[in-house]
């Protein structure tokens, strides 16, 4: 049966190296107001804040929360109930002298009487000096009045290092001052967790972005006018201003699982750079089908609502921009679709070789080029 500490902050159980002890909490049935305590102490709270009661049927605090290292049965001993946490120095002075004063009391109590004569050192400001005999011998009733008169300055001095808490809470050994020490290291640990916890949602969320810009996604081109225009042709004001006024042509049943901005992406990427549909199917993690599919449908739906910007231009206008050769061998020209080179062999004859040169590459390679 693992074994680890329930108390709030502290990671410590049976597994781990080092003189660990680990004790069970009181149990219900015969010490419930001593196992509340326990509870309490412990300074733990359930997800939805509410207070937080152990189900488990055995639940165990370490040893180091017990000042001499384990609990005690006696109600005026500091071990009564847990009361070292975070095992900073401040906690655990606190309690070593918490000890030191029960010590000091058990042996007032149990070690000053023989034979009803008492043996007591006196100290004075110059010294310990111990006195014995018929003119300084004490007692019993002398000891019950000087043990009343100790406890009362013990019991005063308790009281003046108490710290007094306006809601009253329940009589604790008069730990409330370690019980506002300990919240106080429990909120700066709850705030440290807290940072820590914002720290790596901020990494998690950078590394999930970078993730994103490393595959095709709108990641990789946003506020980015060089990357938009290499991959799509559109800046990313017009590619953004276009996909708002394309999407609000699509039918809710018409969009799909893909977010339509990838959609529309995907689209301008295969028509600007022409890759394989395989090759953006594994890009964007989907099937080949889904790809070819929705490019097809954007292709459809951009044709429909921006076809009209596509203005055919008159005679002159063409014939104004045709290159010279053009005008000359071929004045009625319209439209070149197509043309491919075949590369070949350089002529001899300069005037052969000058006549192979390509007006349109600015190269001196031969070759015949075709226009269709």
């Amino acid at each position: 049966m693992p074994k680890i500490c329930s108390v709030g902050g502290c990671t410590n159980h049976h597994m781990q190296k080092g003189n660990l002890s680990f004790f069970k909490f009181p149990q219900a049935e015969k010490d419930p107001e001593r196992r509340a305590r326990w509870v309490r102490v412990c300074g733990r709270q359930n997800l939805d804040g509410s207070e937080w009661i152990p189900t488990a049927k055995y639940v165990y605090i370490c040893s180091q929360h017990f000042v001499s290292g384990k609990p005690n049965s006696d109600p005026d001993h500091p071990d009564y109930i847990p009361s070292i946490f975070l095992r900073t120095a401040e906690s655990s002075l606190h309690g070593a002298k918490r000890l030191n004063r029960y010590n000091s009391a058990q042996k007032r109590r149990f070690g000053l009487v023989t034979d009803n004569k008492v043996t007591k050192k006196r100290k004075t400001e110059f010294g310990e000096k111990e006195d014995s005999g018929d003119n300084d011998s004490l007692t019993i009733s002398d000891v019950e009045v000087m043990e009343a008169n100790d406890d009362a300055v013990t019991t005063t001095s308790e009281i003046v290092n108490c710290t007094i808490v306006e809601d009253k809470q329940e009589d604790v050994g008069c730990t409330i001052p370690d019980q506002v020490t300990e919240r106080q290291m429990i909120m700066d640990e709850i705030d440290n967790l807290r940072y820590e916890r914002n720290m790596f949602s901020k990494k998690l969320i950078d590394t999930d972005t970078k993730l994103k810009t490393m595959q095709l996604s709108v990641e990789l081109v946003r506020e980015n006018d060089k990357k938009c225009k290499f991959y799509t042709g559109l800046s990313w004001d017009v590619f953004l201003k276009t996909f708002i006024f394309l999407e609000s042509k699509i039918s809710s049943k018409r969009r799909g699982n893909v977010p339509a901005i990838e959609q529309y992406l995907m689209t301008l990427v295969k028509l600007r750079q022409n890759p394989k549909f395989e090759y953006l199917a594994d890009q964007c993690n989907l099937g080949k089908t889904t790809v070819i599919d929705i490019f097809w449908k954007w292709v459809t739906l951009i044709e429909s609502q921006l076809g009209f910007m596509i203005n055919w231009p008159d005679r002159s206008s063409i014939f104004t921009t045709l290159p010279d050769v053009f005008k000359i061998h071929f004045p009625r020209l319209t439209n070149i679709i197509d043309c491919f080179e075949i590369f070949i062999e350089n002529p001899k004859v300069y005037k052969a070789k000058a006549e192979c040169y390509s007006n349109y590459k600015k190269t001196h390679n031969s070759e015949v080029s075709y226009c269709m």
